[in-house]
């Protein structure tokens, strides 16, 4: 491999070491208006890693020198947090949703006229 792809390959991995800290950045800052624009960045450094004919041995050393596996997994633990939370959230949207539709459908039902007479 040559030195060049070495140095294209590390630019783009310190980008991409970059961008993942703005999107923890992002995460724990709560805004995640900003975060789609990041995410599709990011996935443009990727694409161009993935272009850079390159040495498993050499991507790797790489990786661990700029400590880039550490912050992945961080940025995939805090992911996976928000969205259990956007779940749980969702699903208790949707149980007052269901209580107000049975609470509502036990009224607009014709409702029974009882007779005195009977």
């Amino acid at each position: 491999m040559k030195v060049e792809e070495i140095e294209r390959l590390r630019y783009f991995l310190q980008e991409f070491r970059e961008k993942t800290i703005e999107i923890i950045n992002l995460l724990e800052n709560e805004e995640y208006d900003k975060m789609d624009e990041a995410l599709s960045e990011r996935e443009e450094i990727i694409n161009s890693i993935r272009e850079i004919n390159t040495e498993n041995d050499i991507f790797k050393g790489l990786c661990v020198n700029l400590k880039i596996i550490p912050l992945e997994q961080k940025l995939n633990s805090m992911l996976n947090l928000k969205k259990v939370e956007i779940q749980q959230e969702l699903n208790k949207i949707n149980n007052k949703t269901s209580a107000n539709k049975n609470y509502n459908k036990a009224f607009s039902v014709d409702s029974l006229y009882l007779s005195k007479k009977v």
